[in-house]
């Protein structure tokens, strides 16, 4: 009866395949310097948080924390959803961060709501106090570019200070797939990406790489393949559901993991 039942049990398990994303690799500094990649998209940024000055009181007159001083953390939302929170910095009203590494490769578009909010951490055993946001649209305003400062006002009396510049390229393709028999099945594709410059989809099966069948290759060999694109093109023969097959190069080309 049990073995019945391990039976009945592993045939209603839908199949699991080995699940990869592919590599990339920074972009030799003599191939940035000839030129030719492709640019990031406008809405996609490296916006990083530089500093925050707080108000020597909370909202309600009381003193920060037990010893006066509060411990700040900037988080970030988009479209109500939280995107971003930096470090917490210790027993300071006007700390600084590193924007260059205190940041997140991220799209923000004219039309999405971007909230910034300050807060102060009072453990893990207590929520974190609330000290002062602003909510704003129209994406990140030119000043704030190429490392510009954008200063924030924040009701309650806080700012914060967040700073822009582009989004650091690499090479690579740019998609998630899991290895079957016969194919590469995409799961995922990176906005600005390679592949998704070449028209792939999620959902796409690749079936040949550089000519060669995947149902002839090793998952190594089928990862490697993908991976080659960080050295020169490649050509991948695609299926799609409804649609006819396709050929489909991608490029060697800039790859922006944004979020």
């Amino acid at each position: 009866m049990v073995a019945l039942a391990s039976l009945a049990s592993l045939v209603g398990c839908a199949a699991v395949f080995p699940r990869h994303t592919t590599a990339s690799r920074e972009i030799p500094p003599a191939m940035l310097e000839a030129g030719g990649l492709t640019p990031p998209p406008d809405s996609l940024h490296h916006l990083g948080v530089a500093g925050a000055e707080c108000p020597q009181l909370t909202r309600d007159g009381r003193p920060w924390d037990g010893d006066g001083r509060p411990d700040l953390f900037v988080v970030i939302f988009r479209n109500g959803q939280e995107v971003f929170r930096s470090r917490t910095i210790e027993n300071n009203f006007a700390p600084s961060w590193d924007s260059a590494t205190d940041a997140i490769d991220l799209f923000v578009r004219p039309e999405d709501v971007f909230r910034v909010e300050l807060r102060d951490d009072d453990g893990a055993l207590v929520p974190s106090e609330f000290v002062g946001m602003v909510e704003l649209r129209g994406g990140v305003p030119s000043e704030a570019r190429d490392a510009g400062r954008w200063q924030l006002r924040l009701e309650g009396g806080a700012t914060v200070f967040l700073s822009s510049r582009p989004p650091r390229a690499r090479l690579g393709m740019g998609v998630t797939f899991e290895y079957r028999i016969d194919s590469a099945v995409i799961v995922e594709v990176v906005e600005a990406s390679p592949a998704n410059t070449a028209g792939l989809r999620a959902g796409d099966r690749v079936v040949r790489i550089n000519g060669t069948d995947v149902s002839r290759m090793s998952e190594l060999e089928v990862r490697q393949a993908l991976d080659r694109v960080m050295m020169s093109d490649v050509t991948l023969a695609v299926e799609r559901s409804g649609s006819p097959a396709f050929e489909a190069i991608v490029r060697s080309d800039a790859l922006y993991n944004g979020r």
